[in-house]
């Protein structure tokens, strides 16, 4: 997994390519432990090049719904893969009731960040 931070518009944008399994959740999970410790609360993962996703890629993502959810924060997934949004959907990543949205660019992801979006 190769990853780096950008930031447009002040929303962190962790832009990943490769895999996300269990060897390497934990230097996500390290990233963004630091950007919600630095005030983050909104949040953009672009996992147009990820290519594979397991369990321990789903836990840090509902790790970090978990962390933004009492400070009224939001994430955005960037993904066009259908097999990797098929996953995200069937464990309910992207349910009513989460704070976490799929979109198929950072475009739209960012325009979308920058109003409220209304959970649940």
């Amino acid at each position: 997994m190769d990853m780096n931070v950008e930031y447009e518009k002040k929303v962190p944008i962790l832009q990943i390519s490769g895999e996300i399994d269990h060897f390497v959740a934990p230097k996500l999970q390290r990233q963004i432990d630091d950007l919600i410790d630095a005030d983050a609360v909104k949040l953009i993962f672009d996992f147009t090049k990820v290519d594979y996703l397991d369990s321990g890629g789903i836990g840090v993502l509902f790790n970090a719904m978990q962390q933004l959810l009492p400070r009224e924060g939001t994430m955005g997934i960037v993904c066009v893969e259908p097999n990797l949004i098929r996953i995200l959907e069937l464990v309910g990543l992207f349910n009513k009731k989460t704070n976490v949205f799929l979109f198929k660019d950072r475009k739209e992801a960012l325009a979308a960040m920058e109003k409220k979006i209304e959970v649940g």
